[in-house]
């Protein structure tokens, strides 16, 4: 099932499937994202090299749901197993979550609408 709002396309699914060929689906996905880290002692933000699309990815193995990045500024693309382990907390225009060490990723969305269908997505997974 596609999440309203997102557009499911041919071309998309083969680029994606280039990087990981157990893509199955886009469950939503944004145009334009950064991300951040912050490492809790210091509490202060750093700017990580990633920025581009996200995609939110159901994928035929294990693990079942993927977050990926596709990076413009890197030839490596920013890849998250969505799993149980991970805490998700909204705090617009930020997505933030937590491996539950003492490093917080804030992925920043350029348009709020792309940040909740994301948010919902996750809930729901």
């Amino acid at each position: 099932m596609v999440s309203p709002g997102v557009v499911p396309n041919p071309d998309v699914l083969a680029v994606l499937r280039g990087f990981d060929p157990d893509v199955e689906e886009v469950l939503a996905s944004s145009g334009h994202v950064s991300l951040y880290t912050m490492a809790v002692e210091s509490q202060q933000w750093t700017r990580k090299d990633v920025e581009g699309s996200l995609f939110l990815l159901k994928r035929r193995g294990t693990p079942r749901f993927r977050m990926m990045v596709l990076n413009k500024l890197s030839t490596e693309n920013y890849v998250e197993d969505i799993h149980g382990g991970l805490d998700f907390e909204l705090n617009p225009p930020y997505l933030m979550y937590t491996h539950g060490n003492a490093e917080i990723i804030g992925v920043w969305f350029y348009e709020q609408e792309d940040l909740h269908r994301v948010e919902n997505v996750l809930m729901r997974i």
